[in-house]
């Protein structure tokens, strides 16, 4: 008999919400019949939560859970295969859990911060930390466990991101070069504060040019769209006319090169630049 959509979600609820934690994993009980929930404070030996193949073969359908990988740490050669939540049921559990905004609140992580970093004791202030594409990115997990980027890229773009907003570039790619230092009219006062800000708005300028070159062509495009443009990666392959699903792999690839450019990650040797594109 099929089970009610009410009964489903109400399961799912309870079961994967376990499974947000990393290291946890959802598998079938050799002891007896079912499903548990297992996780590595018993070293995957025993469940600490039950349900029914019923409903395991409901999430599966659904997509909320699929196989871990090969290199999860509850991997096992010739076991039964094991469980993990999916982007899409992480999805599920942010709109079952949104009040009168579910596919609002899809799309937020909240998180408690300082209002002041420099007095981390005072007062907080709930943010959304996936405001931004990156944000988004850095708080969701793959089948591995592992976050889709590391802090390192995470911080590589943030600061493109703000270059690029100090270099006065969010309307144009190209720079503006009316105000470099030296075509400013003689004075002081405010004149003289114009030429301080246009000197900031320079050098950041330079650095992002020095950044982006760094990446190379072939994944510059993808970072100015997603850190800069704040574009969702779907959007971003639409537009460069790139295959579905392969942003990501390529927004990875530009982090990593960015990072290594600013020295947040050590410089790996590569053979030669990657290929734009959309270029034959």
């Amino acid at each position: 008999m099929a089970l009610a959509n009410g009964a489903v979600e109400q399961e799912a609820r309870r079961v994967l919400r376990r499974l947000c934690v990393p290291r946890v994993v959802l598998a079938a009980i050799t002891e007896g019949e079912g499903f548990g929930v297992f996780t590595t404070r018993n070293k995957w030996t025993r469940a600490v939560l039950r349900t029914t193949k019923a409903y395991v073969d409901c999430f599966l359908a659904r997509e909320w859970i699929a196989p871990i990988s090969s290199d999860h740490p509850a991997a096992l050669a010739g076991a039964a295969p094991r469980y993990t939540l999916t982007a899409i049921g992480e999805a599920f559990l942010v709109r079952a859990n949104g009040g009168d905004a579910p596919h609002a609140a899809q799309h937020r992580i909240m998180q408690s911060r300082p209002l002041d970093p420099a007095q981390p004791r005072g007062r907080r202030v709930a943010t959304n930390v996936a405001e931004t594409p990156l944000g988004w990115l850095r708080h969701r997990r793959g089948p591995d466990g592992k976050a889709l980027i590391s802090e390192a890229e995470f911080r590589a773009g943030e600061r493109l991101r703000e270059d690029f907003t100090k270099a006065g570039l969010s309307a144009r790619i190209t720079a503006d070069w009316s105000l470099a230092p030296g075509t400013a009219p003689k004075g002081g006062g405010a004149r003289a504060g114009q030429l301080e800000i246009t000197d900031m708005s320079l050098a950041a300028r330079q650095r992002f040019a020095r950044a982006i070159d760094a990446v190379g062509p072939g994944l510059s495009d993808i970072l100015i769209s997603v850190c800069c443009h704040l574009h969702g990666l779907e959007d971003t392959e639409r537009g460069l006319g790139w295959p579905q699903r392969s942003g990501k792999v390529v927004l990875k690839i530009g982090l990593s090169r960015l990072a290594a450019h600013y020295g947040l990650v050590p410089k790996e040797g590569r053979a030669g630049r990657l290929r734009h594109w959309r270029k034959p």
